[in-house]
């Protein structure tokens, strides 16, 4: 899918490879289905391809690839929820994990069914709890500082609204010319652009007022199934940024499927991030491949 961005008063891109105060650089390769994928050693002997998921908050690998992965002890399993309803996932604790310079000690893994096409688990923010993070998606790395870089004053800032842990950030949907701002969870597990919670989508009665360009079936990190409707809306506005013709989807059937809307890795890869410790505001630059 292609989005057309239009920055107004958005600060300059930042694409240099220089990056003084870092105390750890890690490589990242993003996908075609625009997961972040990381190369990490789980207990100096698996190595692993996993993802980047903003919206979780641990550690996971794939049930397929549990199989495969020798240094593991799985302790107990018990029910946790998705998506699509609720699951059994086994879980170990005690392990270690490194990635590029930094490790990780007493991690606790989790095994789920699913995770990101070509990756092998995930992992969340919270490992990253302790420092200032930057991802430079001009560059693929993930920077890790002890304090905020003196580049912050080439970005925007957005207020972050914490909820249950989870980030989310304030963007606005134009929909037959009627703005509507909405908290969007900054989810980079989610390929898409933005995916409407249920309540907003009933009530704006998307379902009429955008065309319907597609009907597809997902399946959550349980292998629940999920369907999902898609389509278009004409203008979608974010620090300082405004997308044109923005691919939008959204559940239908039984209310309360999807309890929260979801700004999705289409357009997170579309800017360079810093977040700093304590998650307060995230700092947004257009990376440099957009054409404005």
């Amino acid at each position: 899918m292609l989005l057309t961005s239009v920055p107004y008063g958005f600060g300059q891109s930042d694409n240099t490879n220089i990056t003084l105060n870092a105390i750890d650089s890690i490589p990242f390769k993003l996908t075609s289905y625009n997961n972040i994928v990381v190369e990490v050693v789980l207990n100096k002997r698996d190595t692993l391809d996993i993802m980047l998921h903003t919206a979780s908050n641990s550690v996971s690998v794939v049930r397929e690839h549990s199989k495969k992965i020798q240094s593991i002890m799985w302790d107990d399993s018990i029910g946790v929820g998705s998506w699509g309803g609720n699951g059994n996932s086994r879980y170990s604790t005690g392990n270690r994990l490194q990635i590029s310079q930094s490790t990780f000690e007493d991690i606790e893994v989790w095994e789920n069914k699913n995770s990101g096409p070509g990756t092998q688990g995930k992992f969340g923010l919270d490992l990253f709890e302790d420092y200032v993070v930057e991802i430079n998606f001009d560059n693929e790395i993930i920077f890790l500082y002890e304090s905020l870089p003196s580049k912050i004053e080439r970005y925007t800032s957005c207020p972050v609204i914490r909820k249950d842990n989870l980030l989310f950030v304030q963007g606005a949907m134009s929909i037959d010319g009627i703005i509507y701002e909405h908290d969007f969870l900054y989810h980079s597990g989610y390929a898409g652009a933005l995916l409407i919670e249920d309540v907003f989508a009933r009530k704006a009665q998307l379902a009429k007022r955008i065309k319907i360009t597609s009907e597809q079936e997902l399946k959550d990190s349980f292998g629940n199934p999920v369907k999902i409707k898609r389509g278009k809306i004409p203008f979608f506005f974010l620090a300082k940024t405004s997308f044109s013709d923005v691919n939008i989807g959204f559940f239908d059937g039984k209310i309360g499927q999807q309890r929260m809307s979801i700004l999705g890795g289409d357009i997170i890869r579309r800017f360079n991030v810093i977040l700093p410790k304590d998650r307060s505001v995230i700092y947004l630059s257009q990376v440099s491949s957009i054409t404005n």
